[in-house]
């Protein structure tokens, strides 16, 4: 059952003038088991500005990741000033200038609406593998703009340039829905007016775990922010499903924990009958997330 709407409190926080820190306790969970195969590895590619090859990051390997490190936590900024499942739940989002708000962006391409995302960093965004490039037509999208906190013709933090794409080498070579995420690296720090989410991952099950989505759907006048809490439904090991209604454009929308804004997954795909269903993937009658794995966890890490 699709679950209730709930109010949408924003999450506010002090200020962080540190870079973000690491090392936030590894908790147990439950040995509630995944459904399906093991998470795929994650296996960056990229180009710059120009469209050139950029040389893939060094990814720890297992032995180096530090197993007490599954959370990246957010970088809060206090500032001032088609995938509807029965009845559309979502809200406007109209105070685009508190955090976590302020993090989530809105993605152009070629002055039109393209994607969402959200921050990481200070100059780095994540969205989905099909907003940066396109297995069908074989090319990277040049030239994409994003504006953090978007609301209408206001961009109260202006909009930056992306000037390195990244996605998997999965996703370009096979479009791979188990790898449809992407990196953008900004050419402005812009972050350091709107705080960044954190992230996390873990191997057990999220299934009943209270969630937001928000993002910039294509069915609402041009960038409106626009959200819904929801729960995560099904874990895979490589998606998380959920009945939180969605719409084109939301794309690359973070799914992340309504009490910590931890990102677990990355919005990309909306609920669809013919949607090929596996048991490693979402069945269709959901909208599904690229979740955050420990291998993408450490992707981005190196990336951001």
């Amino acid at each position: 059952m699709k679950a209730d709407k709930r109010s949408m409190t924003s999450i506010t926080g002090r200020i962080f003038l540190a870079t973000i820190l690491l090392g936030a306790t590894f908790i147990p969970g439950s040995a509630s088991a995944e459904p399906g195969d093991t998470p795929m590895q994650s296996t960056p590619v990229g180009i710059d500005g120009s469209g050139h090859p950029l040389e893939a990051p060094a990814i720890p390997t297992e032995a180096e990741v530090d197993e007490t490190s599954n959370h990246v936590p957010a970088n809060p900024q206090e500032m001032t000033p088609e995938g509807i499942i029965g009845d559309d739940n979502r809200e406007r989002i109209e105070d685009t200038t508190t955090f976590p708000n302020s993090a989530v962006v809105y993605i152009q391409f070629n002055g039109r609406r393209h994607c969402s995302g959200w921050l990481i960093s200070r100059d780095t965004v994540v969205t989905a593998g099909h907003c940066v490039y396109n297995p069908s037509t074989q090319k990277w999208f040049h030239g994409l703009q994003i504006s953090p906190g978007a609301n209408g013709q206001e961009r109260p933090f202006g909009t930056a340039q992306a000037t390195q794409l990244w996605t998997d080498a999965q996703w370009i070579a096979k479009s791979d829905p188990r790898q449809d995420w992407g990196i953008l690296k900004l050419d402005t720090p812009i972050g350091d007016q709107t705080g960044w989410f954190g992230m996390m991952w873990r191997d057990w099950s999220y299934d009943g775990e209270t969630t937001n989505l928000r993002g910039y759907p294509a069915d609402k006048p041009e960038a409106e922010l626009w959200g819904m809490e929801g729960r995560v439904e099904e874990s895979h090991p490589n998606q998380l499903c959920y009945y939180t209604d969605t719409y084109r454009s939301q794309s690359g929308s973070p799914v992340y924990s309504a009490d910590e804004s931890l990102v677990l997954a990355i919005h990309t795909y909306s609920n669809n009958k013919n949607r090929k269903s596996t048991p490693s993937l979402c069945p269709g009658e959901y909208n599904a997330g690229t979740r955050i794995t420990k291998s993408l966890f450490n992707v981005i890490l190196q990336l951001r």
